[in-house]
């Protein structure tokens, strides 16, 4: 989903995205902690491959 955005539409949305990416990363709370992770690093992922 995110490679294809960052395919079809560049850097547009990058400054968007990595403020949820710093959100994302910050996580404490325990039970979101690994999810949370897992959600920014395909976030990551999608721009560094649709880029």
């Amino acid at each position: 989903m995110y490679k294809g955005l960052f395919r079809n539409f560049g850097l547009a949305f990058v400054d968007n995205f990595i403020e949820q990416v710093y959100i994302l990363v910050r996580e404490q709370t325990r039970e979101k902690y690994e999810g949370s992770h897992r959600a920014a690093a395909e976030i990551v992922a999608g721009m560094i491959r649709g880029s």
